[in-house]
């Protein structure tokens, strides 16, 4: 029975191991709650896509695999193989040099971009197949577009079976296969998903270009001129307001009008509040107009 409130969306980059589908998606169902997907996305090359249908759909081994599990065999078809494009709208075979990199990065950012504008979906993005850099701008993609409830996640295989090419996941009932004269159980397999915390920057800094270069360039600029506004305190037995490292002493005849003013009127004071210590007192004067004057 679903009892999450998501819509759960699998977003996957391969390359040329599509193994790392059957094999996230085994662990995320035998996590505690089990997560099941609800749509899948693979994000891959043309070349990527042709090993997706043949060891994958074409095989039977993901009908076979979602038989044995209870998913829903319908959701790896045609249209969720995503491959990345060119800025002419021709399919990438690879991502061989800088450009179709700067394309590849653009692709996958804009890409999760849309997913995560879907408030009613939780995205669990798996980095764990094709090349270095996809792995890496969907990592990125996922920290400037992604919101709390997202995930992200690499999953790691027994040694012995992440280079057999005929370990897909670890089925319910035991198989054998061969490798260097050597037998190899399946039994014996374990799949590891090792979920990654990533900085969500998302309504944090403004996000307006659609190329991944222009995005960072324009993220850095804003946490590079990112003022750090300064603590605030009131202690009223002490007679001093704080800001920052900075103490100011009150009058007393301050010190008594103070509390008789409201939450709301004081925060409205305080958020005049500049970082720089060297205006404290403008803005103290600024709260002292919500005093009486001296008689």
């Amino acid at each position: 029975m679903k009892e999450s409130k998501f819509k759960e969306v699998f977003i996957f980059v391969a390359g040329t191991t599509p193994q790392i589908i059957t094999e996230t998606i085994y662990a995320l169902i035998h996590k505690k709650p089990p997560v099941y997907p609800e749509e899948i996305f693979v994000i891959t090359t043309s070349h990527g896509k042709k090993l997706i249908r043949k060891n994958l759909i074409d095989s039977g081994r993901f009908s076979e695999f979602c038989k044995e599990f209870g998913i829903q065999e319908s959701l790896l078809n045609q249209d969720s193989i995503i491959v990345v494009k060119d800025s002419k709208g021709n399919e990438l075979d690879d991502v061989r040099n800088g450009q179709e990199n700067e394309c590849l990065g653009d692709f996958i950012t804009e890409f999760i971009k849309e997913k995560a504008s879907e408030h009613s979906t939780r995205l669990h993005c798996s980095l764990a197949g094709g090349r270095k850099t996809m792995s890496f701008y969907l990592g990125s993609a996922l920290q400037l577009f992604g919101r709390p409830w997202d995930k992200l996640y690499h999953v790691l295989v027994s040694p012995e079976f992440e280079s057999n090419p005929d370990f897909y996941y670890k089925p319910k009932k035991n198989k054998v296969f061969k490798k260097d004269a050597k037998e190899l159980h399946t039994k014996d397999a374990e799949i590891f998903l090792a979920e990654l915390p990533f900085i969500i920057l998302r309504e944090k800094i403004p996000l307006n270009d659609k190329s991944f270069r222009k995005l960072v360039e324009e993220g850095q600029k804003e946490i590079d001129t990112a003022l750090t506004q300064p603590f605030i305190s009131i202690r009223l037995k002490e007679g001093i307001v704080s800001i920052g490292n900075k103490n100011i002493e009150l009058k007393p005849f301050h010190i008594v009008f103070i509390p008789t003013y409201s939450d709301r009127n004081l925060k409205d004071a305080l958020i005049l509040i500049s970082s720089t210590v060297g205006i404290a007192m403008t803005v103290l004067f600024k709260l002292m107009t919500l005093l009486p004057r001296e008689l």
